[in-house]
């Protein structure tokens, strides 16, 4: 049979581990934890900065779309006309549909 509630010990103050004087510990979020971790990785710091840069290169891709396919980045080119061989075909038809 379990022992009741108010017979169990609890200690006050959790262990402290050998050779280690109270003073010295600190207590650290799972936060920094996992940033210390993540700072011991390089390939993981070089990779997560490669996805910085992408995500960099992805958001300032608006920006320079207008000097690039001379368009803008809200144009619609669904109804327009394309150069074929010298034909005229629409934009949104299968290349086969009209030959």
């Amino acid at each position: 049979m379990a022992a009741p509630v108010d017979d169990l010990h609890t200690p006050a103050d959790p262990p402290l581990p050998v050779g280690v004087p109270a003073a010295q510990i600190r207590g650290r979020s799972p936060w920094y934890l996992a940033w210390l971790r993540l700072r011991r990785n390089r390939v993981a710091l070089a990779f997560g900065a490669l996805f910085v840069v992408i995500v960099l290169f992805c958001l300032a891709a608006p920006l320079r779309v207008d000097q690039v396919a001379h368009t803008g980045p809200n144009d619609n080119h669904i109804t327009d006309n394309v150069m074929i061989d010298g034909a005229r075909k629409p934009m949104s038809s299968h290349p086969t549909a009209h030959q």
